[in-house]
């Protein structure tokens, strides 16, 4: 991962073959104190792990994709669970004849490169356990 880029709030990441965009974005979110950001990507997986999240069953159904694919857009946000930055990111991956796939990132390997686009927000967002969705919702 470097840093291309950077003001005192923004900062521009890429991230290269191999590597694990959410796990070293969490690292360095850690070691940096960021406690709060909004981020946004664009690259190639050759691996992703999305999850779809089952409300009723409080689960979330993940599926491990090992092929190469367009990362068409990525969002998502950062906030602090029980004193550890957590980055919650959802996606828009496509295949080579253009059919999509969807949904919350657990894992993205990247096979080219990944674009990040990450701005520290002021203050802290937190996360807290909500017993009737099963989730970590900003609280």
């Amino acid at each position: 991962m470097q840093i291309i880029f950077q003001t005192k709030t923004e900062f521009v990441f890429r991230f290269d073959r191999g590597e694990d965009v959410l796990a070293e974005l969490q690292n360095w979110a850690a070691q940096e104190r960021v406690e709060a950001a909004s981020l946004s990507a664009i690259g190639a997986s050759q691996k992703v792990v999305l999850a779809y999240y089952d409300l009723a069953t409080k689960e979330y159904q993940n599926h491990e994709i090992t092929e190469n694919l367009e990362v068409v857009g990525v969002t998502g946000n950062l906030a602090m669970f029980d004193g550890v930055p957590v980055i919650h990111m959802h996606g828009t991956f496509s295949r080579a004849d253009l059919s999509v796939l969807a949904g919350h990132i657990k894992q993205l390997i990247v096979s080219a490169t990944c674009e990040v686009v990450l701005r520290v927000l002021p203050g802290t967002l937190r996360r807290q356990y909500d017993p009737e969705t099963g989730l970590n919702l900003l609280a």
